[in-house]
């Protein structure tokens, strides 16, 4: 997510670990200017944003709900993964949509 970010000209305002320390929604806030929280599963498309530590800071583009295109520091960038496994299985998640 965060290279999306970048390819669109902006730069995130967030460094690696600071959902480890911080409580504030860095992430969804920069989200929340280009999207809008969804009261659906996802679509094609959608982002899913994941809690870890502190706060929702794991973004993923859904492809097919459950799966999602996500980085991970532990198993590479740009991977497909099944978000009922690790490391993302059990995570707090909250779905978005492009406005």
């Amino acid at each position: 997510m965060s290279a999306a970010v970048s390819s669109a000209g902006s730069t995130p305002d967030t460094t690696p670990d600071w959902h480890m320390h911080r409580d504030a929604e860095r992430y969804l806030d920069r989200l929340l200017r280009y999207a809008h929280e969804l009261d659906r599963l996802p679509l094609a498309g959608d982002v899913a944003v994941f809690r870890f530590g502190r706060t929702f800071s794991h973004g993923a583009i859904v492809t097919e709900w459950p799966v999602v295109i996500h980085a991970y520091w532990a198993v590479g960038a740009g991977r497909v993964g099944d978000v009922t496994r690790y490391p993302l299985a059990g995570r707090e998640v909250r779905f978005f949509g492009m406005t």
